[in-house]
């Protein structure tokens, strides 16, 4: 079992957030993890693939949603290149899924914002990443990163609520045994 995120702290406070020379507020108890998207023919990371935060959000029952204004400031990912291979609905809108790769970043234990030397993990995604169109009224203010890109990849999320930090691991192929015959 490797362990991805480890004791990575949310507050109970606003805390400042910096990417890409804009400064964001992050809210009491949201979970933030450092991800990084590519173009979906690429098979591995760029140590040069800019990072951006995700709110890990488990009432989030897709697999990855972003703003597409984030999309040009935050990544390398050539959008205008790309067709929409799907849609989803987001409060009763369609918005497109494109095709892309999505890394999650190792954390520093204990540190939101640092980072381990260890590369990123790949997410597996069904379809893409969802993009809201410039200007869409209720679209999250942050990219959210959903269960089902967890449940692909068959990760294990631990949330300490009394300590106020996460923790994500990989399943051993001897707890996924466990299941199938426990």
């Amino acid at each position: 079992m490797a362990t991805l995120i480890r004791k990575l702290p949310f507050y109970e406070k606003h805390t400042p957030l910096r990417v890409a020379g804009q400064e964001l507020v992050i809210l009491p108890r949201q979970i933030i993890v450092w991800v990084s998207i590519e173009s979906p023919e690429l098979a591995s990371i760029g140590p040069d693939a800019p990072r951006f935060p995700a709110v890990l959000d488990n009432g989030y029952n897709e697999d990855f949603i972003i703003r597409q204004e984030q999309v040009l400031r935050w990544t390398q990912l050539p959008l205008h290149r790309l067709r929409a291979v799907d849609s989803q609905e987001v409060h009763g809108q369609k918005v497109p899924v494109f095709p892309a790769n999505l890394w999650l970043h190792r954390n520093q234990p204990r540190q939101r914002d640092e980072f381990s030397d260890r590369p990123p993990f790949w997410l597996p995604l069904d379809e893409g990443i969802a993009v809201c169109p410039a200007g869409m009224k209720n679209a999250p203010r942050l990219p959210l990163l959903g269960v089902r890109a967890l449940r692909r990849s068959r990760l294990q999320l631990h949330v300490d609520y009394d300590d106020c930090h996460v923790s994500i691991r990989t399943t051993t192929w001897l707890s996924r045994l466990f299941r199938l015959f426990g």
